[in-house]
């Protein structure tokens, strides 16, 4: 959970800056916002977890 923290505020400051992208072209821009949205998206998860906990499991 802290590596989700940390990479989601470096993504989120540096606009995905230092995300790798497996291509170098016009294409690259858009693997590093959606690797951005991807790390947001685990913090987001995360956080669901550790709040909602138990009741995640309930039927």
């Amino acid at each position: 959970m802290l590596r989700n923290i940390a990479a989601s505020f470096v993504h989120g400051i540096s606009n995905g800056a230092f995300a790798s992208t497996p291509v170098e072209n016009k294409m690259a821009g858009w693997y590093r916002r959606l690797h951005r949205y991807v790390q947001a998206f685990a913090l987001t998860a995360d956080w669901t977890t550790v709040i909602l906990g138990r009741q995640l499991r309930r039927k």
